[in-house]
């Protein structure tokens, strides 16, 4: 990677400039970016940038950016390359883990031996997923198009014939269908390819980019916009789409056009660690209960709590509902944060006592990262609803999904409750 420099940070710490590769433009590309975004990736100071829960890459012109999540009641090591790889790693795996994209035997040691980094990975694995599409044979759509032909296909256009035609007898305008490659979920694979093309942080993935873009028809250039996406329909014919088009998606929705002015460019791939986090664990218990007959596992249900007579209305959304073999279900929250003590916050505590009433359930959990030899603790709320005693576990998962294979999370919980 001879041409971007790599600048290594953790989620919550602050850079400053002059701070190895951090400069005073980074900081004013930083600073404007994270203005338009109203600070929800970082936090600007005068002389410095504190990076906040959100990890990932953020690519600024000449320097990489790479946000690494960190869990550890120690971090004196930060600056290590051992401590960089270890939770690159953990990054890459829980992303795997949580669907974001498949992670092949090989992507953990070409990121560690051959100095890869997340954008890498990404970019590599959206160019061979699309290679792959491009030797199967695009899939082929119907579709109406207007053309002026040399003889009659599909129903005639008269108002565009008599404008086109008056002259040229030989010639007729027609609407017929065509059958073809030209549809929108080839048009988003090419589109994300050039953006592969020029957000691609090493010469070896821009000219992948650029042969993958070649085999492509030579269409229009066409702007894919977000709500584009929501009109894509997967069925059976185009089953073998949807993970290229789910990293489409990832590449295309980070782009910042407002700040690729001039020789600038930029390119955010951020993951808020409190959505990976949970949708790791849901993920993890989804697996768990293939082994369990009887088992299950639901995620982000939303219930009513509170409404005026004004008709406004204020919802709770517990983040996963795991139910036994038994039949006993149990309220799951996750929180991404350090607990360094065996006292949960009030909030927390007091989130379980409702999820625990408004789904009329007697356990809940919260489910805090793992940085020591605990693994659950068990505690009772001190008033009873509807007669019942409602309790409130507090559940330490191991952050590396390497590690997962050892434990399951569904015999904790029925050990416990």
């Amino acid at each position: 990677m001879a041409d971007r420099s790599i600048l290594i940070v953790f989620e919550h710490e602050r850079i400053r400039i002059g701070e190895r590769a951090f400069t005073e433009r980074h900081w004013k590309l930083l600073s404007s970016w994270a203005e338009r975004q109203d600070e929800r990736y970082l936090e600007v100071w005068s002389d410095s940038v504190r990076f906040l829960q959100w990890v990932g890459v953020l690519e600024i012109d000449d320097l990489i950016i790479e946000v690494l999540p960190k869990v550890e009641l120690d971090r004196s090591d930060e600056r290590h390359d051992e401590s960089s790889s270890k939770w690159r790693r953990i990054l890459l795996s829980l992303l795997d883990a949580a669907g974001y994209f498949d992670l092949r035997a090989g992507d953990l040691a070409r990121l560690e031996l051959q100095h890869h980094t997340l954008l890498d990975i990404l970019f590599e694995h959206y160019l061979d997923s699309v290679e792959g599409l491009l030797k199967e044979g695009l899939v082929k759509r119907y579709r109406s198009v207007s053309k002026n032909r040399g003889a009659i296909k599909g129903r005639i256009d008269y108002n565009d014939n008599l404008r086109r035609n008056m002259c040229h007898a030989e010639r007729i305008s027609t609407v017929a269908s065509e059958y073809d490659r030209f549809n929108l979920p080839n048009r988003i694979l090419k589109a994300a390819v050039v953006a592969t093309a020029r957000f691609a942080p090493t010469f070896y993935t821009r000219s992948f980019a650029r042969s993958v873009a070649f085999d492509f028809p030579d269409w229009p250039a066409d702007r894919i916009r977000p709500e584009d996406f929501d009109r894509v329909r997967i069925d059976n014919k185009s089953r073998r789409y949807e993970q290229p088009l789910g990293l489409a998606k990832l590449i295309l929705s980070r782009q910042n056009p407002d700040l690729a002015a001039g020789s600038c460019r930029v390119f955010s791939l951020l993951f808020d660690m409190n959505v990976l986090w949970e949708a790791a664990i849901f993920a993890r218990l989804r697996k768990e209960c293939l082994t369990i007959p009887g088992s299950r596992v639901r995620a982000q249900r939303t219930k009513l709590f509170w409404e005026s007579s004004e008709a406004i209305r204020k919802t709770v959304r517990a983040d996963i509902i795991a139910e036994s073999p038994t039949g006993k279900r149990t309220i799951l929250d996750t929180k991404w944060k350090v607990m360094t003590s065996s006292k949960p916050a009030d909030d927390d505590l007091k989130q379980i006592f409702v999820y625990n009433t408004l789904w009329a359930t007697e356990d809940g959990f919260l489910v805090y990262p793992r940085v020591d030899d605990r693994t659950v603790e068990f505690g009772r709320y001190a008033v009873k609803v509807d007669g019942l005693e409602r309790r409130c576990g507090i559940l330490f998962a191991d952050v590396d999904p390497m590690l997962w294979p050892g434990s399951r999370l569904m015999d904790l919980l029925e050990a416990t409750l």
